[in-house]
């Protein structure tokens, strides 16, 4: 019985210790990834980066404006480059770019790029699927250009087997009239490029 109850000890410590080491790596990790605002949350994960009091789901520039709380309560922190300007390479400034593989929610609006429910992936306040959405991901490169070969930004190349909504509208491209968001539909796609694959 005293071994039994030394072993299950044993383990538990072993556990307690594992745990321990994996809560300090992720501490390690959250004071290392960027944090704009400085309120202690990481911008990957923080529903307001600026703290200008505007959630990013709803902010015209993500990681820019006059913070009202926090450290930097009353200063102007961040770009002045609104989401929807070619020259924003990293909306949510979260340190990893909007067309890189990694980036899996460009806003950082909470919602993954490829959920259903994300209508603005790149927080530019125009749906995805509006007439006027010309960069669906905001990566710079509009839609119907040659070298954008992941539209929607979910990390999967348009022409990839497992990619079933290229232009991320939650439509599956079986049922889309206009597969690659270029506000030309499949059958008027003049560029006879109707998948955005190149």
């Amino acid at each position: 019985m005293k071994l039994t109850s030394f072993m299950t000890r044993s383990a538990g410590l072993r556990w307690i210790a594992a745990a321990g080491l994996a809560l300090g790596t992720l501490t390690a990790n959250a004071k290392s990834a960027p944090d704009l605002d400085g309120d202690g949350i990481p911008n990957i994960v923080d529903p307001d980066i600026d703290n200008d009091g505007i959630p990013n789901a709803l902010d015209d520039n993500v990681d820019g404006g006059i913070a009202k709380t926090g450290p930097f309560a009353g200063q102007y922190i961040g770009d002045h480059i609104n989401n929807d300007n070619p020259a924003e390479k990293d909306i949510d400034d979260d340190g990893q770019a909007d067309d890189s593989l990694g980036e899996t929610d460009v806003d950082g609006d909470g919602k993954t790029d490829d959920h259903p429910s994300e209508d603005d992936i790149d927080g530019d306040r125009r749906k995805d699927d509006d007439a006027s959405e010309m960069d669906i991901d905001g990566d710079g490169r509009n839609d119907d250009n040659p070298s954008e070969d992941d539209i929607d930004g979910d990390s999967l190349d348009d022409d990839d087997l497992m990619e079933d909504d290229i232009d991320g509208d939650s439509l599956s491209d079986s049922n889309d009239d206009d597969i690659d968001g270029d506000n030309r539909g499949n059958s008027g796609d003049l560029d006879d490029d109707t998948d955005g694959d190149g």
